[in-house]
């Protein structure tokens, strides 16, 4: 268990960090729980906490300990994580004293819990708590069902018995391997089989610098070894993902594009997790196959002159748990699935058929809906997709869903004809998103930003956040669409330097229906050139109206949406409708440097903005720069217009 900040004395324990004398050198903490106690606590609190200290240690939970000063500084609210300026991510916060919550932390407190964060009061019940909707109580200071329900998943997954409290432990997340610092706190001597939650082969690091590996396996994600440790004695274990390569045509894939090469590749994937991860290489040829799945670990190499090409057969899709159009539920799996693998890397140059055109007149025989994306990332940390060409998918082309880091680069996705929902990139409940150098011809949003739909959305309650898209061209579709699904909230996106096509019908797209709600602010489109577009802004906050979904309050808030230089032509300026029920507001779109050549003006329903400064629209004689239907023209600053 560790502080914020590591000790050093615990850095000296650390092989390699002596030398360098410096936290990096130990790598990033990895403990995803955090204890806080406000600085004001008395007594009593001191007990609680002090109690539940040696309850998590007692159960073999990692944690690191924050203060007041932290909150706001050193610790901000991620989606689902609460961030240290470290780099380390709690997923659970734990209050052992509701006395004292500093203003600043409870800010963050609040923030954390409803971004999807994990919030553990244990002990004493904040008068407050109804700010936190989220936040899970627990009166009694005893490990519970409702503690156990509120912890991370464990660092170290003990297979066999040992004494309560006999071990100790910490990871640290560096660059090429996880260390873990393991010390038998008993006066037993302790032999037992240790999940570590890392891909890879295990090393026994030696105090003198000498490595020896230890027989360990694959299991449930996790490197599975044996570990024998001494009365009092501590060991330092470094899992490191192997490097190996795995040729699917080493396991029988055929490339020719008629026989079906599902099980080789399949078992080239199962084959480089069982040896503690490597990359799967997709060789020359044309592979026919169905569903994928990669394990932890497992990288994917489809090289140039290979085209991997799905089948269009249900049978090779089973449904499996995920989260579609903002909904989790049993759904058509993908064609490429790969769940909880930290710095995973898809590239090699390669091609990916989806037949979507195929799929979307298909018959499902076994009578279920749904075509199946080509690429799903779920809980990919890390991860990398670049340097691939994506043809004709059946659905939503590249799902990042749950995803905390990834970077998507030079990919070039397409449709040749219509498909129903072929989203180009879908960015879901994710944050710290980079994406860059991407070319996109869909007939739906070339890249739609999402966080879930309704009350789902809501009960699971991760934004999307930290999106930087930049050197994109989005040519057919529609843009950048923020939603519909957005119940989650949507935060801090720059679109820049991005062009769009003649075939785009809306680059600037916001969409949600009044049972939505979420908030999304701090979205800012900038330098970005229209060639011919449809519309230049599309934002219509009753979309699809279906009667079905209740209403929700508050309804979907629109806030601080910058539009910096961009420019160029569009058949028209654009339609913005907010909500009857609650109108768009004064100052909602910032406009700055934009100069739009339209056939149409804008219109406006249910939208209270007065001021169009910074946007300079050239439009026909006799055509409006404002246009309304339902709303009130009085007051509206229409001296936008210029002569063409």
């Amino acid at each position: 268990m560790n502080s914020l900040f590591i000790s050093s004395l615990l850095l000296c324990l650390l092989p390699g960090a002596k030398e360098h004398g410096s936290e990096a050198a130990a790598g990033i903490p990895g403990a995803r729980a955090a204890v806080y106690m406000p600085s004001g606590s008395d007594e009593d609190d001191m007990a609680r906490h002090d109690k539940a200290i040696s309850l998590l240690e007692a159960h073999l939970v990692d944690y690191s300990t924050v203060e007041d000063k932290d909150f706001g500084t050193e610790l901000k609210a991620g989606s689902a994580c609460l961030e240290a300026g470290n780099g380390q991510r709690f997923q659970t916060l734990i209050v052992t004293s509701a006395d004292g919550i500093s203003e600043s932390a409870w800010s963050v407190i609040k923030e954390f819990s409803e971004f999807g964060g994990k919030l553990l009061f244990w002990g004493e019940r904040p008068e407050n708590l109804q700010d936190c909707p989220k936040a899970i109580y627990e009166s009694l200071p005893e490990w519970t069902r409702t503690v156990y329900s509120a912890m991370p998943e464990p660092e170290i997954e003990i297979y066999d018995r040992i004494p309560a409290a006999s071990l100790d432990y910490s990871r640290f997340i560096r660059d090429d391997e996880d260390l873990f610092v393991l010390k038998n706190i008993s006066d037993t001597d302790l032999t037992f089989h240790a999940g570590f939650d890392a891909a890879g082969k295990v090393f026994l690091l030696g105090p003198d610098g000498r490595e020896t590996l230890i027989p360990s396996t694959m299991r449930d994600d996790r490197a599975v070894a044996e570990i024998s440790i001494g009365a009092g004695m501590e060991l330092s274990l470094a899992v490191r993902r192997s490097e190996g390569t795995f040729n699917v045509r080493d396991f029988g894939a055929c490339g020719d594009g008629i026989s079906k090469d599902t099980e080789a590749i399949q078992n080239a994937a199962d084959a480089a997790y069982a040896d503690g991860g490597g990359t799967v290489v997709i060789p020359a040829g044309t592979y026919l196959t169905g569903a994928l799945f990669f394990r932890n670990g497992v990288n994917l190499e489809i090289q140039e002159e290979a085209v991997l090409v799905s089948t269009v057969d249900s049978d090779d899709f089973p449904q499996i748990p995920t989260r579609f159009e903002g909904t989790e539920k049993y759904w058509r799996c993908a064609l490429l699935n790969f769940d909880n693998s930290r710095d995973v890397h898809v590239y090699g140059g390669g091609t990916i058929l989806g037949r979507g055109q195929e799929w979307s007149k298909y018959k499902n025989k076994d009578g279920l809906w749904g075509r199946p994306r080509m690429i799903c990332f779920t809980d990919c940390p890390g991860g990398l997709i670049e340097d691939l060409t994506m043809k004709d998918h059946a659905s939503w082309c590249l799902h990042v869903l749950y995803t905390d880091g990834f970077t998507i680069d030079n990919l070039n996705i397409s449709v040749s004809s219509y498909v129903p929902s072929s989203d180009g990139v879908d960015i879901d409940s994710s944050c710290n998103i980079k994406m860059t150098d991407v070319y996109t011809y869909v007939t739906d949003d070339c890249l739609s930003i999402k966080s879930g739909k309704n009350e789902d959305g809501r009960r699971v309650g991760r934004p999307s956040m930290n999106i930087l898209v930049q050197n994109c061209n989005f040519d057919g579709g529609h843009g950048v669409a923020m939603g519909s699904e957005i119940s989650g909230c949507i935060r801090n996106v720059l679109i820049e330097d991005c062009v769009c096509g003649p075939e785009n019908r809306a680059p600037v797209r916001f969409k949600s229906q009044p049972s939505r709600g979420g908030v999304v602010e701090n979205i800012t489109f900038k330098n970005m050139t229209l060639n011919g577009c449809g519309t230049f802004i599309d934002a219509n906050l009753v979309w699809r109206m279906v009667e079905d979904y209740e209403p929700f309050f508050p309804r979907t808030v629109l806030r601080n949406i910058r539009v910096i230089n961009v420019s160029g032509t569009a058949r028209t300026v654009g339609t913005i409708s907010g909500d009857p029920a609650a109108p768009i507001p004064e100052g909602t779109f910032i406009f700055d440097g934009c100069r739009i050549k339209a056939d149409k003006g804008l219109m406006l329903s249910n939208v209270e903005q007065r001021n169009f400064d910074g946007l300079e629209v050239r439009l026909p004689e006799g055509e409006d720069f404002l246009n309304f239907h339902k709303a009130a023209a009085r007051g509206i600053n229409s001296g936008n217009k210029t002569g063409r």
